[in-house]
């Protein structure tokens, strides 16, 4: 998933808070950045929240969000090393920002002129991103926030999710989202609180829903013929008519995907149709199918000039394990800086990640959880059935003997091989209702992924 935007300009954001409710209410996110310099119903109950005081000392009380719009020029932007980077990488699906909660359409819209070719860099990214990926083994989505902050058109209570109808988990998390982007605030300068213009929407729009929400999606599915939407936040279904919109979708993708296409869990409300379960930050469902939105850059999933901590190679492959270990998939939120340019950092980590892949990808490609394993983080040791049937057995390398903890029955096992290392002996041994494997010990260089690989046939 790539977010970027007018928010990745200040590329700024908030570490002090850390728990998993402030995360999902977005107070370390990038994008997030236009509600948090806002007054509302999260920042006046913290005075001296630092991308308040942050956006002062920097930019000035006078200077507006919407003020990032023309300071936002892409140069560096280069659609075909950008994927190119995520194919070297071992990915196999890309979530383009169509718009994020900012409202900020990255593609030729007519329905509205807040959009990258008509201000800012002059650019449709969307068409770039995926003229750029014809031809590649990539499947190709969009996310799509359906709401936003402060446009002018909202109906809040019209829009707003009631009790009970929450699209998943964590009801009270769901409905706080939902208050957040339906409060019917408009678009105002926070510090003399004078509404400001919602640059690029002319007066004529006056409902959000029929006017701006169901005309983009449906332009995004003519235009580009997605093979999945991931929807966010969600809203009433009364209003907004997601299950209309997606009975269009997949009539639509008998002729240009027929494949079949997906979307997931937030496009409404409880009685919104979806494929897949989505998760993030302790919020969601993780019951199979489903999905984690993890960032590479820690905390936040759009560049952040002032967050240093990434996840290295190792960390990446152990979440991605542990979650195809549940029967889950990893979204890795990923971008590039205000620019456009690749974060310098970004080709070594993702680089190692392919790498590894390449070595081990059999083992977690279109992989399944092993029937009655519960799949826990710290526990050492991942376990999947690949498609062929086969166990294959993750460990770190920086051991001697694995131990299968699991219940597993392998007196009926063919063959044990130890992945990338064909010629090595491998001696298996039960003892006390666990199996253990000796294995050759490995120093990994610095920066490589920390995990080998046990394929156990039967």
């Amino acid at each position: 998933m790539m977010h970027f935007g007018p928010y990745s300009v200040p590329a700024y954001n908030d570490q002090s808070f850390v728990s998993k409710m402030e995360r999902f209410a977005g107070l370390n996110y990038v994008a997030w950045y236009w509600y948090f310099i806002s007054d509302n119903i999260i920042t006046r109950n913290i005075p001296f929240h630092s991308v308040k005081k942050h956006h002062i000392q920097t930019y000035g009380k006078d200077f507006n969000y919407d003020d990032f719009i023309p300071m936002w020029q892409t140069p560096h932007f280069d659609a075909n090393k950008i994927l190119d980077l995520f194919e070297s990488a071992g990915i196999k699906y890309v979530a383009y920002p169509a718009k994020h909660h900012d409202g900020f359409c990255l593609w030729d819209t007519q329905t509205t002129g807040r959009n990258s070719v008509d201000l800012g860099p002059h650019r449709n990214f969307v068409d770039e991103i995926f003229t750029a990926a014809k031809g590649r083994d990539l499947k190709m989505g969009f996310y799509y926030s359906n709401v936003e902050f402060y446009n002018p058109a909202n109906k809040p209570d019209l829009a707003r999710v009631e009790k009970g109808q929450a699209y998943n988990g964590k009801e009270s998390q769901i409905l706080q989202a939902n208050l957040i982007f339906n409060s019917g605030a408009k678009p105002i300068n926070p510090y003399s609180k004078k509404e400001v213009p919602y640059t690029g929407q002319d007066a004529s729009i006056t409902d959000y829903a029929s006017q701006i929400f169901q005309p983009q999606i449906r332009e995004l599915m003519k235009l580009y013929n997605p093979e999945f939407f991931y929807l966010d936040i969600g809203g009433n279904e009364k209003y907004y008519k997601t299950n209309e919109f997606l009975a269009e979708y997949y009539n639509h993708a008998k002729i240009h995907n027929p494949e079949g296409v997906l979307v997931n869990d937030r496009g409404g409300d409880i009685t919104t149709h979806r494929d897949y379960n989505t998760f993030e930050y302790g919020v969601g469902v993780r019951t199979p199918p489903f999905e984690h939105v993890l960032p590479l850059q820690r905390g936040v999933m759009t560049y952040s000039e002032f967050q240093e901590n990434f996840l290295d190679a190792t960390g990446v492959i152990k979440e991605l394990l542990y979650l195809c270990s549940e029967g889950g998939n990893l979204m890795l939120g990923v971008s590039t800086k205000a620019d456009g340019s690749i974060p310098e950092n970004y080709p070594k980590i993702l680089g190692n990640v392919g790498k590894w892949l390449k070595k081990y990808g059999d083992g977690v490609y279109d992989s399944k959880n092993f029937p009655g394993y519960k799949a826990k983080i710290n526990d050492g040791n991942f376990y999947t059935l690949a498609k062929d049937g086969s166990l294959w057995v993750f460990y770190p390398e920086k051991t001697k003997k694995v131990i299968i903890k699991q219940k597993f029955d392998l007196s009926k096992a063919k063959k044990v091989e130890i992945m990338g290392n064909p010629a090595a002996h491998t001696y298996i041994g039960k003892k006390g209702g666990n199996y253990t494997v000796e294995v050759p010990y490995v120093q990994v260089p610095y920066g490589e992924v920390n995990y080998g690989a046990l394929r156990i046939t039967f």
